[in-house]
């Protein structure tokens, strides 16, 4: 029933008001029982926090004031806007509209009309160089080439009010729910989720609004709506980032985020969103790395490297302090910390770190790697002394390039969780080969100090403390690295652009201001998810000396403030730990390429494309079909995925989801007529695309990063395509500039 005949009865009688907020209430929770059962179990006897009076206003519709609070709830929580709307009533000739000044529903349709003022800006990906000669680049460029020829790239886009269809409206704030009815009335929203920071206004909501009718609305017409009750930014974002997984990461290009509320709550779970929302272009990656990644565990597999066991470490190596080590440009800082203690932690030296240790005369445990590419040889390569490695034990997951894992004598790998082929291998192995022990691992990615931190916490280590993490650098600083670092201060490399190009400004660690990008602000937020996981473990702990971006769950501690701690520490048997470690925490696998190369199937693989191919086949390329294909492809992923197989859905879905976001993105521009044009081009692209990608799997496992050249011998990346020309094949990428005679030849610890 319609807000407005509900309350009727009200104008002329407002003694009913209490009468009708409970029988809405009543009804609510009926409906909450149905299709929230948690939420109804929240609230069916709630006690606000907060007390709160209803009472009418003078066109019947029931408004609320807070205790403590001067004035109503819209005129406290939107003032800026109420007063537009106060001002655009008191400038009409219509006397009778001035009795809508106190009406909520008035405020309401208003506030409606204003939202429905907004565009939704989609996210267009920028042509990006392929450094390696990958079809995922290939495609990608082309359909970047698509969105600047049909000029979407001059930011003209089309009112939500003239939009036929909102793939995903964002409510930060529910209000008394009034401007929901108006706002589902005037927009086709296909996905609706609403966000209420406080608990206090979701419950007087259950009694003003009639949430029965609103609700068995939704999903009459298969649409959806989803609740995010909580206050916590953080929480709220995580959320945010598993409902495109779990609804259709092609919603990205159909997004809109509006707040009902002006505080600085909102404002942070705006920011939160946003920084959540740019993690999920790359949740699955490319298909590319898949292949790559296949290829990679295969020559791990065959050289009988070590992998992570998910048996516990002892008590006594857990409760050892470590340091996890970056080159941030703060490491310089705390070196004389780091040296003089050197032997009383475990030291987990990520990525270039390695580099920066070996020069300031510190002897690392592990070294933790992310990357897949075989560049990273390269940055080891710079040190000298080729014995350093020996004993150190490389800790990375199973897509680490091979010329990396030639590097080291000893190996710790994890399987890499959000890529699934260790669990694919898990579930298709017999299971005397004992696979089904490995470690896998989450938050790895984008940096090495992500692998660095989340490997820590995954071996089951308390005392964790970081330096050099900084991700980013301080504001009005110049340096990226650390001085020590010489692949960067001596030969050559560049931490200028690209990665390094600074966009931001984030919170300090230590106060102030930290320069930062989108890649460090990942690599912050999965650091953090990292930390979340031990929130109920009170033994563990982690110590942020790094002078660069804040990173929540950790304690910010310069390291002269740990001096008094570590006096007292004992060393620790360093020699004891590794032989404990690589004899307890890891081991290799006995597995012929026969049993490897029959689990992979690509013949699987293919009726997937197939199918999905078949899908764009029989689209009438019309905009609803559109909006229609793309979701129409999530669900059969979604099926494949829980009754097939995660990995092979996963597998199709990357790359596959970042060009279902830009067909859905160009459906926004002014000119529709262009907008369809520029649509079926990129139809007609990913088409191209998912008949080439096929060929990746019929190479496997032999197809590692590099070496897959070979596979092309006319110098292009694939083939042509109807639709997509191929691109030359970039030279092999050398990250050294230039040659430097370095003065370190052997390694010499140092403690001063």
């Amino acid at each position: 029933m319609e807000l407005k005949k509900i309350y009727e009865p009200l104008k002329n009688n407002p003694a009913l008001i209490t009468d009708i907020l409970l029988n809405n209430f009543n009804n609510n929770i009926a409906a909450l029982k149905k299709y929230f059962p948690e939420i109804a179990i929240q609230f069916e006897n709630y006690i606000p926090k907060k007390s709160m009076d209803f009472f009418c206003s003078p066109t019947g519709f029931p408004n609320i004031k807070f205790t403590g609070s001067e004035r109503d709830f819209y005129k406290e929580k939107n003032p800026t806007l109420y007063g537009k709307f106060i001002q655009k009533i008191t400038q009409s000739d219509n006397i009778e509209q001035f009795q809508d000044m106190d009406c909520p529903f008035a405020f309401s349709e208003y506030l409606t009309k204003e939202i429905l003022k907004g565009k939704i800006v989609p996210p267009l990906e920028k042509k990006e160089y392929d450094p390696h000669g990958q079809i995922y680049y290939k495609y990608m460029n082309r359909i970047h080439d698509i969105l600047a020829n049909h000029l979407f790239f001059d930011n003209k886009y089309i009112q939500l009010k003239d939009c036929d269809y909102i793939p995903l409206f964002t409510s930060i704030g529910i209000g008394l729910g009034y401007h929901l009815e108006e706002l589902t009335k005037k927009s086709n929203i296909n996905n609706l989720l609403l966000i209420e920071p406080d608990t206090d206004v979701f419950f007087a909501s259950l009694h003003s609004f009639d949430w029965a009718a609103f609700i068995e609305a939704t999903f009459k017409e298969n649409k959806t709506i989803t609740f995010f009750l909580d206050d916590d930014p953080d929480i709220i974002g995580r959320k945010f980032y598993a409902f495109f997984i779990e609804q259709g990461i092609f919603n990205i290009g159909g997004t809109y985020i509006s707040t009902i509320y002006e505080d600085e709550l909102s404002g942070k779970i705006v920011k939160s969103l946003t920084d959540f929302y740019i993690s999920v272009f790359s949740a699955y990656g490319y298909i590319d790395d898949r292949a790559f990644g296949i290829s990679h565990t295969w020559n791990a597999i065959k050289k009988k490297r070590n992998f992570v066991l998910t048996t516990p470490m002892q008590k006594k190596y857990t409760d050892y302090p470590v340091f996890v080590i970056g080159s941030g440009p703060s490491l310089d800082n705390d070196l004389a910390f780091i040296k003089k203690y050197q032997d009383k932690a475990i030291i987990v030296a990520c990525g270039t770190a390695l580099d920066s240790l070996y020069h300031a005369g510190v002897m690392p445990d592990f070294y933790a790697n992310t990357e897949r590419t075989p560049q990273v040889k390269q940055a080891l390569d710079v040190i000298p002394d080729k014995e350093f490695m020996n004993n150190i034990i490389l800790l990375s997951s199973n897509v680490c390039h091979p010329y990396v894992i030639d590097t080291f004598e000893k190996t710790a790998i994890f399987g890499k969780w959000d890529e699934n082929f260790v669990e694919y291998l898990v579930s298709n192995l017999d299971k005397t080969v004992g696979f089904d022990d490995i470690q896998s691992i989450m938050y790895m990615n984008p940096l090495v100090g992500n692998m660095g931190i989340s490997a820590t916490v995954l071996l089951g280590f308390k005392k964790i403390y970081l330096f050099g993490i900084d991700n980013g650098k301080k504001q009005n600083t110049e340096n990226m690295h650390s001085a020590y670092t010489s692949v960067y201060a001596n030969r050559g490399a560049s931490d200028k652009g690209g990665n390094y190009e600074i966009q931001t400004l984030v919170p300090g660690n230590f106060g102030g201001q930290c320069e930062t990008n989108r890649i460090y602000i990942k690599s912050v937020i999965s650091i953090e998810s990292a930390l979340l996981t031990k929130k109920d473990d009170p033994e563990f702990k982690c110590i942020n000396c790094s002078n660069g971006a804040y990173i929540k769950h950790c304690t910010p501690l310069h390291s002269e403030e740990l001096e008094k701690l570590f006096s007292k520490m004992p060393d620790i048997n360093k020699k004891e730990f590794q032989n404990n470690f690589l004899k307890h925490k890891t081991k290799n696998f006995d597995i012929s390429e026969e049993q490897f190369k029959k689990i992979i199937h690509p013949e699987l693989m293919n009726r997937i494309y197939d199918n999905i191919i078949d899908m764009i086949d029989h689209c009438k390329k019309t905009k609803g079909e559109y909006f229609k294909l793309c979701q129409d492809i999530n669900d059969f992923l979604k099926e494949i995925r829980t009754n097939i197989s995660t990995f092979y859905a996963r597998t199709a879905e990357s790359s596959l989801n970042n060009m279902l976001v830009e067909l859905m993105a160009v459906q926004f521009g002014e000119d529709q007529q262009n907008n369809q044009k520029a649509a079926e081009e990129i139809l007609y692209v990913i088409k191209d695309f998912l008949i080439e990608a096929k060929e990746l799997f019929a190479k496997l496992p032999d197809y590692s990063l590099g070496d897959h050249k070979k596979y092309y011998p006319d110098g292009k990346v694939g083939r042509d395509m109807p639709h997509c020309k191929a691109p030359d094949f970039p030279p092999f990428l050398n990250i050294i500039g230039r040659s430097y005679d370095d003065p370190v030849k052997k390694f010499v610890k140092k403690y001063e």
